[in-house]
């Protein structure tokens, strides 16, 4: 995984500024059909005012019988805060985009989560390409943060 602060021009042109690249080697961990991965840490007073799904490959199976992979993006208290589910297997009907426009103040230090799930019965761990960007734009009500 790896996660970026995007520059004042990308902010200007996109409307983010913070990204996270989700790839293959990510999935690594999923012993199973689901799997979470915290990709941003906040502090109390964080705000999250939007996210998006980017999907520039979508993500392959070695298992073919692997046809859906689909994800969410929230928290510990709602996997669903900022997007609700969305397919990204290539064997499924796959989404590129999706924007969440849902803004949350955090009152308390948290993570930002992942929350992938596969067909049931099939193991993540199998996932041998793909390519997921989720991009956020964060700020802070707290002048102190």
């Amino acid at each position: 995984m790896k996660k970026m602060p995007l520059s004042d021009a990308e902010f200007q042109r996109l409307g983010f500024n913070f990204a996270i690249q989700i790839t293959k080697e990510d999935f690594a961990a999923g012993t199973g059909n689901t799997l979470t991965l915290a990709v941003a840490d906040v502090v109390k007073g964080s705000a999250v005012r939007c996210a998006a799904f980017f999907l520039k490959k979508p993500f392959v199976s070695s298992d073919g019988t692997l046809i859906s992979i689909a994800g969410t993006l929230g928290d510990g208290d709602s996997a669903t805060r900022f997007l609700a589910s969305t397919e990204m297997c290539l064997a499924g009907t796959e989404v590129e985009q999706a924007i969440g426009n849902t803004a949350f103040v955090y009152g308390v230090n948290d993570t930002i989560d992942l929350f992938l799930t596969a067909t049931a019965a099939k193991v993540l761990s199998t996932v041998t390409g793909g390519e997921l960007w989720i991009q956020l734009q964060l700020g802070s009500v707290n002048p102190g943060v």
